[in-house]
Parts: C-alpha cells; sequence; structure tokens
C-alpha cells in the first residue's frame, strides 16, 4: 500500500471516530439532562402527592370528628415545624390525644428511610396554616394573607412551590408561584 493512500485511509479512520465520538458525547449529554428533569419531576409528582394527601386527610378528620377536634383555636395561624409534623403523624394513625383510637386518615408515601413524609422530597417540613375565624384568607409569616377556599392550606417550600390552594384550583405547574 503507498503511502499516501495509508494516510488517507487513516484520516478517514480518524474522521469517523470523531463523529462517533461526538453523536455519543451529545447523545450522553441529551440522556443525562433528561435525567435530571426526571428527578425534579418525580419529586416534584410525590409533594403533589403528598400535599393533596394530607389536605384530603385534615378533610376527612374534621368531617369524622369535627372542626373543634381539629384546631380549637379561633385566630388564623400558621402551625410549626414539630406541630404540622405531629399533625401528619396523628392523621397517619398514630394515636395521639386527637385521635385517641389511631384511626388512619392517611396512607402516606414512604421516603426512603422508611418513615413518615413529615418533610417535602427536598428535605424542608410541609408547612400547614389554618383559617381559624371562616373568614377565607389564611395570615402565614412568610406568605402573608392568602385568599383560600378551605380552612387549611398545605404547602411545601421546595422549588416550587407548591401549595393546596394551587393544587385545588388546577393551576400546579413546574414553577408554581405563591399567590
Amino acid at each position: 500500500m503507498s503511502r499516501q493512500l495509508a494516510f488517507g485511509i487513516t484520516l478517514i479512520i480518524i474522521l469517523v471516530c470523531g463523529v462517533i465520538a461526538f453523536s455519543l458525547g451529545l447523545f450522553l449529554g441529551l440522556a443525562w439532562g433528561a435525567s435530571a428533569t426526571f428527578e425534579t419531576d418525580s419529586q416534584q409528582d410525590n409533594a403533589i402527592e403528598d400535599i393533596v394527601g394530607i389536605n384530603g386527610a385534615i378533610n376527612q378528620y374534621v368531617s369524622f370528628k369535627g372542626w373543634n377536634s381539629f384546631s380549637e383555636s379561633s385566630v388564623d395561624h400558621e402551625l410549626t415545624s414539630a406541630e404540622a409534623g405531629r399533625v401528619i403523624l396523628m392523621l397517619c394513625g398514630n394515636k395521639s390525644p386527637k385521635n385517641p383510637s389511631g384511626i388512619g386518615f392517611l396512607i402516606p408515601r414512604k421516603s426512603l428511610s422508611g418513615s413518615f413524609p413529615i418533610f417535602d422530597p427536598w428535605n424542608r417540613p410541609y408547612r400547614i396554616a389554618i383559617d381559624g375565624d371562616n373568614d377565607g384568607f389564611v395570615e402565614t409569616k412568610e406568605l402573608g394573607r392568602v385568599a383560600t377556599s378551605t380552612r387549611v392550606i398545605v404547602w411545601s417550600d421546595g422549588p416550587g412551590p407548591l401549595t393546596s390552594w394551587s393544587l385545588l384550583s388546577g393551576t400546579v405547574s413546574a414553577n408554581t408561584n405563591l399567590p
């Protein structure tokens, strides 16, 4: 084989390998981005499932036990993280003074650690606020005065953030903003 022919074949092989490497890099880059989007979507789906479940469980509890057994306060207030955690565990059937028979109103999604989802997928506590005076508004520290059609709102401070009032009104998107 002549030297020029060998050089031409080597050049073709290098070009083909370059095109294959470029294509493979492009494919892997797109796959990496898609997997990150999938993980974010999965976390958001889990948070939506939890928020809707917690909100529905509170409504079931109030239907079964009455509003006064859920909140004795006639003033709007936001529960602390610890109080919200106790409410979620009580709704899951943990015995407490508000649920002495341990009736389960919430079947939670299990977290990776096997515990109940007191925290959202971004490891932040779910937030709960109560419209104690039943005027259609809830006062919260961070959000201020929020209009709501229910007496309880549940939300996550995750990267959305996601709220029960936006979920119930059907306005959830990947970039849901607070009202």
